[in-house]
């Protein structure tokens, strides 16, 4: 057997297709495939501790699944396609594989005791800042109020879609979970339904599903070649009172969560839970700083992939509802037909609250336009 395992994965005969040409016999194929399957169960084995160490990870499916789709290989019934199949009609993106991706309520992450203490203690030091956002807040408020009906808004839901790559991390994510936090509450007292969701990648360099494309033969331009975490915050069914100090958020802050970011896919994955949720009129706000980014991914399909996709993305979500973004940091061309820039803490209230204005006032096809605003 040992031979056979050197000779199906140590050489260039990599995939059980080739390995079976080689070999020139049916049986020693089925020998080889198993053989592949040996040693791919072992390579898995020998991640256990590592993978035991991260976050939101659960082994166990994992093993089940690659040992599913080698099984798969051995059988020879993805030899001419795409592992998984690619969601979208959206020009050639693909998905490797989707076994290794991961939705997850906010409630259920561990949490340090410094990352409470440090969200607590940024609460209490911008108390009178929050004071004055909901005045700004109460103002902006009252102008919406008297330029749309209460029936509208309330037939109006708001997706907050937050960034966690690893470049959002300390000043940029603090700032992030303000805006949430502030726009939560701000849209509560609008009567208007809120979903707070978070997107990453469980791992950094591609995780589980990039070490199943290199178990598999490397094939050429494998499409998205990562595990992505997504992570629900707040649904719209969990209403409640109109005030900042939404606790789930300080989750944002956890380091070790940040990662890389696929920002086409997360806004799919918002669009489709606001159409579960039936509301005549749709939005949602991506928090970014920045350009999707995930390095094993782009190193196996060219550096704008991921940019493309989010560029098509956009656009075709754009037909059927508002889809915005508040830039979080340094300026960078955007994708979006309606943004708003915020640097600082200074900047939020304005930016935040004319960006909300724009989405509740304005036809579900906005003009492009960049904020921030005031209402007059």
């Amino acid at each position: 057997m040992a031979w056979l395992i050197s000779a199906g994965l140590d050489q260039r005969a990599s995939t059980p297709r080739e390995l079976g040409h080689d070999m020139g016999s049916t049986r020693l194929f089925k020998r080889g495939s198993l053989a592949i399957q040996a040693e791919a169960v072992a390579c898995l084995m020998r991640h256990l501790e590592e993978d035991r160490r991260q976050r939101c990870c659960s082994n166990r499916p994992e093993i089940g699944a690659c040992v599913a789709l080698f099984r798969d290989l051995a059988d020879q019934r993805l030899n001419s396609g795409w592992i998984g199949q690619g969601p979208f009609s959206l020009s050639d993106y693909r998905v490797f594989t989707r076994r290794f991706d991961r939705v997850v309520d906010a409630k259920t992450l561990p949490v340090s005791n410094t990352t409470r203490r440090a969200w607590q203690t940024f609460a209490e030091r911008t108390v009178e800042r929050r004071i004055a956002w909901e005045l700004l807040g109460l103002e902006y408020a009252a102008k919406i109020i008297s330029a749309t009906s209460a029936e509208r808004l309330n037939g109006t839901h708001i997706t907050l879609l937050v960034d966690h790559s690893g470049s959002m991390r300390g000043q940029r994510m603090l700032l992030a979970a303000t805006a949430v936090d502030v726009a939560q509450a701000f849209l509560a007292h609008l009567g208007v339904s809120v979903e707070i969701l978070g997107f990453t990648t469980r791992s950094w360099r591609g995780g589980w599903s990039r070490r199943l494309w290199r178990w598999s033969g490397k094939r050429w331009r494998p499409g998205r070649l990562c595990d992505l975490l997504h992570i629900v915050y707040l649904t719209p069914d969990r209403r409640r009172a109109p005030i900042t100090g939404l606790q789930s958020l300080v989750h944002m802050l956890d380091t070790n969560l940040l990662k890389e970011n696929v920002d086409g896919e997360a806004l799919l994955w918002a669009a489709s839970r606001q159409d579960s949720y039936g509301c005549p009129r749709n939005a949602i706000v991506l928090i970014s700083d920045g350009a999707p980014v995930d390095d094993s991914t782009l190193s196996a399909n060219g550096l704008h992939y991921l940019m493309d996709h989010l560029r098509e993305v956009v656009t075709q979500l754009g037909e059927t509802r508002v889809v915005a973004q508040l830039q979080i940091g340094d300026d960078w061309e955007s994708v979006f037909p309606l943004i708003a820039k915020v640097k600082t803490l200074d900047d939020l209230g304005d930016g935040l609250f004319g960006l909300l204005a724009a989405i509740l006032i304005n036809d579900p096809k906005p003009e492009p336009l960049i904020g921030p605003w005031s209402i007059s």
